[in-house]
């Protein structure tokens, strides 16, 4: 597929790692093309997750709109945050 070959060759250049998951769900049968979790090394949890949707909108009466869309876990990234950033001591309100 053209698409994918051209994200990974876009990661690549940026020098993001990446892992293709052939096997990847993300549970919603809306998704297009490319699908991506961020996973924690730490335990293995899906911290953030997300994909393209390209035509939703348009299966929903809209007009066709490309689009890319995610949902994160605040809580597993707050305590990653926390782990690796202990010796932060002001509080951000």
């Amino acid at each position: 597929d053209t698409h994918f070959t051209e994200v990974k060759k876009y990661l690549d250049a940026l020098n993001i790692p990446y892992t293709v998951d052939p096997g990847i769900v993300r549970g919603l049968d809306y998704y297009t093309r490319t699908v991506f979790e961020f996973v924690s090394a730490d335990d293995g949890l899906t911290v953030l997750g997300g994909g393209r949707y390209d035509g939703l909108v348009k299966e929903i009466g809209g007009q066709d709109t490309p689009a890319v869309g995610f949902a994160m876990g605040a809580e597993r990234l707050l305590d990653i945050f926390q782990k690796y950033n202990n010796d932060i001591k002001e509080k951000i309100s």
